[in-house]
């Protein structure tokens, strides 16, 4: 009995240490199975609270479209984002946002579609009428662990109405000033284009002209778009050719001769009223010839014969009084009456025996000569009712060859042959009683001056410049103290006389060459623009759409959308309006801050921060460009709610 109690007694033993053991092992799965079956249930509680939230969000952004889709389209790419609940509104409000012990947020961004018309993360086109909304869910465990739900959803603005205006039909429904539509990317807005000349730049818009005859062209003289022209230099050509410049529909001059007369040799030329002209020449009986255009054919009605063996080497007129100059004399006659022979009425020696008249020009008040072979180069005269000598300069030894006085009669060009020293001087003659000073000199290289003629601050010379040289001279003086040359032109025969012609907003130099071929010229100049071929875009312009109707009283604009390209140096300026008139009366064109201070411009979905409100809407668009370059406005479509 002993022995076998002992042995229960140690089995016992041992059996209660496996048991405790077991028992340990047993307790403590259990307990993991109860926590780890509590976490799962709370984990499924809140994946469950999760969805309710994405519900919750989901209802609360429908309720906010149905109000306004603008309550949506402000928030676009804005960050975080969640929803509150107040006075029995939904709103949404900035940042991240807790419930139900729930951390969460959600973004809303653009969507994109491709071609099939679905959705796509990356690529595709963008859709203005809808949205992606991404939502993020957090929570952690009882372990620590965290969890993170994205659900996405989308919202469509399906009750929003657009207008698109994106083709050459929709805009040409509206008002162009000094714009255009064109579809060189599908219908755009620009400015209209405009082709700009430049006195710089003479080769882009020089013309060329036979004139009748065989002679070599000697002078010019313009009235208006009337050309009058001495071809006689030699026995072969035309003393006197009238013709008409008028332009095609491109903007390009045409020559249209309309007759001539064969006199002789003429030395000079000068345009009257009334279709008369005067002819300087070498014919001895009539050394000064007028014409008459208004009777056909055109020929000689009136003369002036100068005493002696003489030439009529320089014309002008001026009211009732005709100028000749020969060698070193000008005598004035009576043209008050252009018929039959004219009586003399005074003449004035400009120096002596050596002097040479070799340039002259006559305003209302002035004759102003050039003189070769006396003291002084320059001489100004008045000459009614004596001939009175006002003012002089001296240039130094110069031989001048050429005058012209500026439009505004303060400034006198001179020109000279071919010398050492410079070949064209300014002189201010602004106060004509007194001996004028030079304003500045220039080089021309080779060029011995015939003609010069001058616009603003653009002075064209024109002369011989010698084998592979320019004949041609554009200066630029519009510091008033200096001269820059910015262009030039080589003609391949001498130029023999020039006159600048101001036909409304066209300004022209018509050259005489000795071209036999082509012996008139025509360069039409400005103050340049455009690109380097001299085309390019009108400075400003309007585009004003048609007014829109919505048919609605009670219609709020809430987003513009925008494709525009703004080249640099270009602007372009948007600006809306809306109105319950259908006459747009009492409206305001505003921009971004809702005044008329500010601007849409650049490329862009813009949501009006204060939506505009009426049935009928209408924008706007003003560009600016550098005359090179000019914005585009391809596509803007505004959306709105009835």
């Amino acid at each position: 009995m002993n022995k076998k109690k002992k042995k229960l007694e140690g089995f016992s033993l041992t059996e209660i240490v496996l048991s405790i053991g077991l028992f340990a092992v047993i307790s403590s799965f259990l307990i993991f199975l109860m926590v780890d079956a509590t976490r799962a249930y709370e984990n499924i509680e809140k994946r469950t609270n999760a969805a309710n939230l994405t519900r919750d969000i989901y209802s609360a952004l429908k309720f906010v479209k149905s109000e306004e889709w603008f309550g949506i389209s402000k928030e676009t790419d804005g960050g975080e984002r969640h929803i509150e609940f107040v006075d029995g509104t939904y709103s949404i409000a900035e940042g991240p946002g807790v419930q139900n012990s729930l951390n969460y947020f959600f973004t809303i961004s653009y969507a994109y579609r491709n071609n099939l018309g679905e959705i796509v993360s990356e690529g595709g086109t963008l859709d203005p009428h809808t949205r992606t909304v991404d939502i993020n869910i957090q929570w952690r465990d009882r372990l620590g662990k965290l969890y993170t739900l994205t659900p996405k959803l989308f919202l469509n603005d399906w009750n929003i109405n657009s207008v698109v205006f994106t083709s050459k039909a929709d805009f040409d429904l509206g008002t162009y000033t000094d714009t255009l539509a064109q579809e060189t990317y599908g219908g755009e807005l620009r400015l209209a284009p405009q082709r700009y000349f430049d006195w710089c730049r003479p080769s882009l818009s020089t013309y060329a002209f036979d004139l009748p005859g065989q002679g070599v062209a000697k002078t010019i003289s313009t009235h208006g778009n009337t050309i009058y022209m001495g071809t006689g230099d030699n026995a072969s050509g035309l003393s006197f050719v009238k013709a008409t410049v008028t332009e095609n529909s491109n903007g390009e001059p045409i020559l249209t001769v309309n007759g001539n007369v064969d006199l002789g040799k003429t030395n000079d030329i000068q345009a009257l009223p009334d279709g008369y002209a005067l002819i300087g020449s070498d014919t001895n009986s009539k050394e000064v010839s007028i014409i008459s255009t208004n009777i056909s054919p055109y020929q000689e009605v009136g003369w002036y014969d100068l005493s002696g063996n003489v030439d009529g080497q320089h014309v002008a007129g001026y009211g009732n009084i005709g100028f000749v100059s020969y060698r070193n004399n000008v005598t004035l006659f009576d043209i008050t009456v252009k018929t039959g022979s004219r009586s003399t009425l005074r003449s004035v020696s400009v120096g002596g025996g050596g002097a040479l008249v070799t340039d002259l020009y006559v305003d209302e008040n002035f004759m102003y000569v050039t003189v070769s072979g006396d003291t002084y180069n320059l001489k100004v005269y008045t000459y009614s009712p004596t001939i009175t000598l006002v003012g002089k300069a001296n240039l130094g030894s110069i031989t001048p060859t050429a005058l012209f006085i500026s439009l505004d009669k303060n400034k006198a060009y001179v020109g000279t042959s071919t010398n050492a020293g410079h070949e064209f001087y300014v002189l201010d003659i602004s106060n004509k009683y007194t001996e004028y000073p030079l304003v500045f000199s220039y080089e021309l290289g080779t060029l011995a001056v015939s003609s010069i003629t001058a616009v603003e601050n653009r002075v064209m010379i024109g002369g011989e410049g010698g084998y592979g040289n320019p004949d041609y001279i554009v200066l630029d003086i519009s510091t008033g103290t200096s001269a820059t040359q910015c262009g030039q032109l080589s003609i391949s025969t001498s130029i023999n006389s020039m006159d600048l012609v101001i036909l409304g907003e066209h300004l022209y130099t018509y050259v005489l060459t000795s071209d036999s071929t082509n012996e008139l010229k025509v360069i039409e100049g400005g103050n340049g623009g455009g690109g380097d071929d001299g085309y390019g875009y009108l400075p400003s312009g309007q585009y004003l759409s048609k007014i829109l109707d919505t048919t609605s009283e009670t219609a709020t604009f809430y987003t513009l959308t925008l494709d525009t390209e703004i080249p640099v140096g270009s602007e372009l300026k948007i600006q809306l309006r809306a109105s319950s008139s259908a006459t747009m009366e009492g409206s305001t064109w505003v921009g971004p801050d809702n005044t008329p201070d500010t601007y849409y411009s650049t490329t862009g979905i813009y949501y009006l921060t204060a939506p505009l409100h009426g049935r009928y809407f209408q924008y706007k668009a003003d560009f600016v460009s550098n005359t090179d370059t000019t914005s585009l406005l391809k596509e803007l479509s505004i959306s709105y709610e009835k």
